[in-house]
């Protein structure tokens, strides 16, 4: 626990809502974060470090304060048929729902939505986010085979849409996709067209990131630099980025680095 000593502050409440700053310690303070900078540390606290900062005025300790960021995280899942051969043991659902095990509900909300032929929230009663992450992991646990084609412009519609409730330091949706969207044979320009057009400065207005895992299958028809081309231009406008893998068993590390990069804090 970092201790932080202030001379000059009236009370905690002037402190999170006008901010102060301590010019021994460099504090900088405001209502949504707090950074605390010294030699070793010069940009602050690293992602994933605890970040309980003890407030103390006139040497009496008023108060803990927990500056860990507020994620507000929606994962998106390829459901479609040509998936299964990447992951035929269903490895994608037990990654996310050890992850929504460890959520902590006062600092995240989630939500998980699927796509085939068109896109659906994992849970059918549940709309938005949310910090059930039990009710999510069961739902995740009865989650039908992949099939189907590809409705990936539907899904990014339901993940801008969840994701535009406010109350987050960082809204980010982590997508998990063979490449490319598709209804009926062969690529689908009209859902290109849509998403660069419409989805992604939706996205880029509501500060929403996106975070693409995509693992190439070998049934997905078509030229996969055309697919890669799309979702990197998603993961670059919206300040997120793509991870471009080979082998199922690399993402569950790769979600641990997305939500750390973020300040994520798994309880």
């Amino acid at each position: 626990m970092k201790t932080i000593t202030l001379a000059k502050c009236i009370g905690i409440l002037a402190i999170l809502i006008s901010g102060c700053s301590s010019e021994s310690n460099n504090l900088s303070l405001n209502g949504h974060s707090l950074l605390y900078n010294n030699n070793e540390h010069p940009e602050g606290f690293y992602p994933g470090e605890e970040a309980i900062v003890q407030v103390h005025i006139a040497g009496e300790t008023l108060y803990n304060l927990d500056v860990r960021a507020k994620v507000d995280v929606v994962f998106i899942l390829d459901r479609s048929y040509s998936t299964h051969s990447n992951d035929p043991d269903d490895k994608l659902k037990d990654d996310i729902a050890l992850i929504l095990s460890g959520m902590n509900p006062t600092l995240q909300r989630t939500n998980v939505i699927y796509f085939k032929n068109e896109a659906k929230n994992v849970c059918v009663e549940n709309e938005g986010l949310s910090t059930s992450f039990n009710s999510l992991i069961g739902c995740l646990n009865e989650l039908s085979a992949p099939s189907g084609n590809s409705n990936m412009a539907d899904a990014m519609k339901m993940a801008n849409e969840d994701l535009s409730v406010q109350g987050a330091n960082h809204r980010i949706a982590i997508m998990f996709t063979d490449g490319y969207p598709e209804l009926g044979l062969g690529y689908d320009m009209n859902q290109d067209a849509l998403i660069t057009s419409e989805i992604i400065p939706d996205a880029v207005k509501k500060d929403i990131a996106y975070y693409i895992i995509y693992l190439p299958s070998p049934f997905a028809p078509g030229n996969e630099e055309t697919y890669r081309a799309l979702l990197s231009q998603i993961t670059e406008k919206t300040g997120g980025k793509i991870y471009n893998i080979t082998d199922i068993n690399e993402v569950f590390n790769i979600i641990k680095e997305i939500l750390t990069q973020v300040g994520f804090s798994i309880m």
